[in-house]
């Protein structure tokens, strides 16, 4: 998935991190680079379903770093907060 993501083959990239996700369905990482896949692919539901399932599995300190690094910015303007 990040070798197709890096090559921009975002859709290859997606369905890479959805089966890694469907292996390792707790792991904060599968998630967020499925957001940057939806991201640069433009799919901004996606971006917001990915971060929601992001939180549900992350610990509070993943998510704070999370929001703190400047890789996800432009995922944290396009993300809906509750």
């Amino acid at each position: 998935g990040k070798a197709r993501l890096a090559r921009s083959n975002y859709p290859k990239a997606i369905k890479a991190f959805k089966d890694a996700r469907s292996i390792r369905e707790d792991d904060p990482i599968v998630h967020q680079y499925l957001m940057l896949a939806y991201m640069a692919d433009s799919d901004f539901d996606e971006v917001q379903k990915s971060y929601d399932d992001f939180v549900k599995v992350a610990s509070p300190e993943d998510v704070a770093d999370f929001k703190k690094d400047r890789t996800y910015s432009a995922i944290m303007r396009v993300v809906k907060e509750n």
